[in-house]
């Protein structure tokens, strides 16, 4: 029993100060720049980048009858705003808002449906960008 209480000492110990000095090494060249360095590109390439991200966000037949059938849809203008500050980077696939789009609108309806019955609603988002999904979200409840 003794061994034991000197290894779960030792552990413990090194979780408390081995650990984050090592975690904090290893992501000490994101300190500043969680992303990346610098910028990948200048206003003008983002600026294009938008207006593709909106062409192509509210060029979806499928998602345009999504909203319709839902019978809500977000804000065209706040949506394209928000894309660009959270959405817009640069990379192979072509950007879109669309799923904003579905997230607001399904959400929406749920709400619709289930508010009667419901007072509270609970939303887990485990999110991996920047925060686009979870507004579009907190702007539908």
């Amino acid at each position: 029993m003794h061994r034991y209480l000197d290894f779960k000492f030792i552990l413990t110990k090194f979780g408390e100060v081995v650990l984050p000095s090592v975690d904090s090494l290893a992501n000490f060249r994101w300190f500043d720049q969680p992303f990346c360095k610098a910028p990948l590109g200048n206003f003008d390439s983002y600026s294009t980048l938008r207006s593709e991200a909106e062409i192509n966000s509210f060029s979806n037949e499928l998602v345009l009858e999504f909203e319709q059938s839902c019978g809500f849809a977000v804000d065209k203008n706040w949506l394209n705003q928000l894309g660009f500050i959270t959405q817009v980077v640069v990379k192979d696939a072509p950007l879109t808002f669309a799923h904003g789009r579905v997230l607001f609108s399904a959400l929406q309806k749920f709400i619709k449906i289930k508010g009667d019955e419901v007072s509270k609603f609970n939303i887990v988002e485990t999110g991996t960008a920047r925060g686009f999904s979870a507004l579009c979200m907190a702007k539908a409840l």
